[in-house]
């Protein structure tokens, strides 16, 4: 399956109190629906899924809440897009198409959370990644 589209619904940036102490950031990821989509657009062979979902941000002691709430539209073989439909009737999904709908949404997500907590002042919620320089010991180490 490939994504095709991705949007927001809903996007809540709320900054309740200033931040006091380091803080301890809870995150939490939900597929709230799966349709299929009709289209006349796409093959026989071919479908396109809908996935809303929902994803939060809290920061402990009310410091900060960020919530999200979107959309993804994503282009598969029909038939394994009428089993992931089929299957969520039940509330069921793979653990495999979980991963990958959960990694789109971090990629999407994560990036408008981490604009909105700058705005706001507040420390990113996830560990960004930052160069380091190396001292010579490490540098003779790795020669040998």
């Amino acid at each position: 399956m490939r994504l095709i589209g991705f949007s927001f619904s809903k996007i809540e940036a709320l900054k309740n109190k200033p931040l006091i102490e380091a803080p301890k950031v809870g995150t939490s990821i939900n597929i709230l629906d799966m349709n299929e989509i009709d289209s006349k657009m796409f093959s026989s062979e071919e479908s396109a899924l809908e996935v809303e979902f929902g994803y939060e941000i809290n920061y402990n002691k009310d410091v900060a809440n960020f919530n999200f709430k979107g959309k993804m539209h994503l282009l598969g073989e029909s038939k394994e897009i009428k089993n992931l439909v089929s299957n969520w009737k039940d509330k069921e999904v793979s653990d495999e198409v979980k991963t990958m709908l959960f990694n789109i949404i971090f990629r999407k997500v994560n990036l408008k959370a981490a604009q909105l907590e700058e705005e706001l002042g507040v420390p990113i919620h996830f560990r960004m990644p930052s160069l380091k320089i190396s001292s010579e010991n490490s540098k003779e180490e790795k020669k040998k």
